[in-house]
């Protein structure tokens, strides 16, 4: 319906935009992200301390959580990156794996 569509962009708006960061743990380096406002990471990147680079992707929830917190999943290359993004505070962050050795987090 019409008031969906509103309800959804307007929320989409809370989230939109662009966010940089670090990720720490067995691997380290630095992310950049453009988030839409349907929540799709639009461009993303990461380059870590053995100076590779690669893409970010995933997607914000467009359902809002506890603490006006956004759920997020997405992928760093093969990494797992899963978290939260608080509209309210702008933190963006959570914890990615690779496989069984290679792990830690993330934010903003």
């Amino acid at each position: 319906t019409e008031a969906e569509s509103h309800m959804s962009k307007s929320l989409g708006g809370l989230f939109a935009g662009t966010y940089t960061g670090t990720f720490a743990g067995t691997l380290k380096g630095t992310w950049t992200v453009a988030i839409s406002t349907s929540g799709i990471i639009t461009s993303g990147s990461y380059t870590n301390n053995l100076g590779e680079k690669g893409a970010v992707t995933g997607a914000i929830s467009t359902t809002v959580g506890a603490n006006s917190t956004y759920a997020y999943a997405g992928n760093a290359d093969a990494a797992v990156w899963k978290g939260t993004l608080n509209v309210q505070t702008g933190k963006f962050s959570g914890t990615w794996t690779l496989d069984d050795t290679d792990s830690g987090t993330f934010s903003n």
